[in-house]
C-alpha cells in the first residue's frame, strides 16, 4: 500500500506492507541503497517507511532478506527493467497552488502587472 500527503513543494509516501521478514524500499530516490530506508513495524503490525518526496517520477522495489525483490501492486505503474525484471513506478505530482500568495487581494496582484499584463520588477 502506498499513502500519499502532499506537503507545500515535496510530498510524504508511506510505503506500508505487511511482512514477516526484514524489508527494505529501495529506488531511485535513495540509489537503490538497501540499508537507506528498512521498514519498520508499526502499531499495527504493518511494516512501513515514510519518506518525502520532491516531485518526479520514481522507479522503485522492495528488498526483503538483501535478496528478494518485489513490486508493488498499488505501485502507479509496474514497467519493464531491461533486466529480465520490473519496477514498481511511483508519480509525485505537487499542486504548486494559485501563483499568488492565497491572502493577496485582486489589488495586490495587479501591482505586480504593468499596464499590459506581464510580470513588472521592483528595479
Amino acid at each position: 500500500m502506498i499513502l500519499r500527503s502532499a506537503l507545500q513543494y515535496s510530498m510524504n509516501v508511506t510505503f506500508s506492507i505487511e511482512c514477516d521478514r526484514p524489508v527494505s524500499v529501495v529506488g531511485d530516490f535513495n540509489g537503490w541503497d538497501p540499508f537507506e530506508h528498512p521498514l519498520t513495524r508499526d502499531d499495527a503490525g504493518r511494516c512501513v517507511a515514510t519518506l518525502e518526496l520532491d516531485p518526479g517520477t520514481y522507479r522503485f522495489r522492495y528488498l526483503a532478506d538483501n535478496a528478494d525483490f518485489f513490486d508493488d501492486p498499488q505501485a502507479d505503474r509496474i514497467v519493464d527493467n531491461g533486466l529480465g525484471g520490473t519496477h514498481s513506478v511511483l508519480v509525485v505530482e505537487v499542486d504548486s497552488g494559485p501563483a499568488t500568495a492565497p491572502d493577496a487581494t485582486a489589488e495586490e496582484a495587479q501591482s505586480f502587472l504593468d499596464p499590459a499584463g506581464s510580470i513588472s520588477s521592483d528595479e
